[in-house]
């Protein structure tokens, strides 16, 4: 039986235009204690999840898709020929969640002013030199957020000099369904808000353009790692935040298993005009899943070439979650997503 969102069109307002509140009956009464829900999973984020949905709320403000979110600009969707603006209630329709299928990935690396988007992954605003992060001074986002931990991004220029277009490259795998998972917001009878990624298996339709067909339906895999955890709405309806103590997106790459792990872990989920998701990922990657994955760059020369270079300063790029001697444990990271609506299998 397929699941189908209550409404696949809504409209979202981007920086530039100011939406009107959904009203306090249609907000959750508990849109700010996304942290307490990431607690009751574990503490192994520490107090990184009690910010993540003021931080997600300045993100649907002030983004729409692109890897640092410039590309955010004004929508005059939710404006009918009267001149009066329906872009709250077309929003709000979507707060009975909905499913969305994983379209594209896109790679977070510093823009020109040094801006870099993610996430405040260890709830410390870190200067240079401060030993809570390793020494290493955190970030300001494109929309204005600081502390940012994504230290993943500065590895990514030399990569993308050497192995060229990475997002195309990942994106790929995507159309081939080699990377493949569902995004699902669902809320419970007791209005409990549950976020799930759940692995496809993998057999994804394409438009005559060769991309992801929207609405389809897909089965889902029943042996794959899914992740599952409570959210919260954002102020902004069509907007979710969620935490958790450790997500795994293990997927093929060119023919080998690559294995990508963050713990803990934050994401906001924001749809647009076109039922579009655009859902930012950030959080620390724990060394020992930084090893596996550098294991699986050994497949020819220019990956074994960055799988060397990466190896040798990863003393220096780690940045998160010290150990009691002062040796910093995780490397913080972000990715961003696209994802087209789809309904499922049961």
């Amino acid at each position: 039986m397929a699941i189908r969102p209550r409404s696949v069109v809504v409209a979202l307002a981007v920086a530039a235009l100011s939406v009107p509140s959904c009203g306090d009956d249609e907000t959750p009464e508990d849109s700010s204690d996304v942290g307490v829900d990431a607690a009751a999973e574990g503490d192994s984020g520490g107090d990184a999840g009690a910010d993540v949905a003021a931080q997600a709320d300045a993100v649907a403000d002030g983004e729409g898709s692109g890897d640092t979110g410039d590309d955010a600009g004004t929508d005059d969707s939710g404006t009918d020929d009267s001149g009066a603006d329906d872009s709250g209630a077309a929003l709000c329709s979507y707060e009975s969640g909905g499913t969305w299928l994983l379209s594209a990935i896109h790679f977070i690396i510093p823009g020109a002013d040094g801006h870099v988007d993610g996430f405040d992954v260890d709830g410390i605003v870190s200067t240079a030199g401060d030993t809570r992060g390793c020494g290493k001074a955190d970030v300001t986002s494109p929309d204005g957020r600081t502390g940012i931990d994504n230290q993943f991004a500065t590895l990514l220029p030399g990569v993308i000099e050497q192995l060229g277009d990475i997002d195309s490259q990942v994106s790929n795998q995507i159309t081939l369904g080699q990377l493949s998972y569902v995004f699902r917001v669902s809320f419970g009878d007791d209005d409990t808000c549950t976020f799930e990624i759940v692995p496809t298996d993998g057999a994804v339709m394409l438009d005559a353009t060769g991309e992801i067909e929207r609405y389809q339906t897909v089965g889902l895999d029943s042996e794959g790692v899914s992740t599952t955890t409570t959210c919260s709405a954002a102020p902004m309806c069509g907007s979710w935040t969620a935490t958790g103590t450790r997500l795994e997106l293990p997927f093929t790459f060119l023919g080998t298993p690559i294995h990508i792990a963050l713990e803990p872990w934050q994401l906001s989920l924001d749809v647009d005009e076109t039922g579009l998701a655009h859902i930012l990922v950030g959080g620390a990657m724990p060394m020992a899943d930084v090893d596996i994955f550098l294991e699986a760059l050994s497949g020819d020369t220019t990956t074994r070439a960055i799988q060397q270079q990466v190896r040798g300063i990863l003393p220096i790029l780690a940045d998160t979650f010290p150990n009691e001697d002062g040796e910093c444990t995780g490397i913080s990271a972000g990715l961003r997503f696209e994802a087209l609506p789809a309904y499922v299998f049961e």
